[in-house]
């Protein structure tokens, strides 16, 4: 019964991933484009900056749900923190991630970036550059079900 929890939640999550990140990445993407005004270094510093503080601030609402349920025994703090991470940062983090596909069925985010104006230079720094915020994201999201399912797993 624990592990099926486990499970279901993280299939449910990775399939909200993939409809969320489909769904905000047009938005994200030139919202960072717009931000980089053609410039790599720019990008690169914009690009950084944005993953980092969603990351920092991710990782802080973890930390306030464990620490609220240790404390306090605050688990009405612990279970809404684990979701809202994984409703929200986890798909922005995904956007940037490769596509690794063989058919090339989907576009990857350097090509969206290009049919969004972005010079080509530009849109591979920022794809670059967010790679590992994608894996950093995939952490996240087994630690925030971890979080949810605290009492669950021990």
């Amino acid at each position: 019964m624990k592990a099926a929890l486990v499970i279901g939640c993280l299939a449910a999550v990775l399939l909200w991933v993939w409809l969320a990140r489909r769904r905000f990445q047009e938005r994200h993407l030139t919202w960072l484009v717009r931000r980089a005004r053609g410039d790599i270094t720019r990008a690169r510093t914009v690009t950084v900056g944005a993953e980092s503080a969603a990351l920092i601030l991710a990782c802080g609402v973890l930390a306030l749900g464990v620490l609220s349920e240790q404390l306090w025994a605050a688990f009405y703090v612990r279970i809404p923190a684990a979701v809202l991470v994984l409703a929200l940062y986890v798909p922005y983090a995904a956007m940037l991630a490769p596509v690794r596909t063989a058919a090339r069925l989907r576009r990857s985010p350097q090509q969206r970036m290009v049919d969004l104006g972005a010079p080509a230079q530009v849109a591979d720094r920022i794809a670059r550059v967010g790679r590992p915020y994608a894996v950093a994201g995939s952490v996240v999201m087994l630690a925030a079900v971890y979080v949810l399912f605290w009492h669950h797993i021990d």
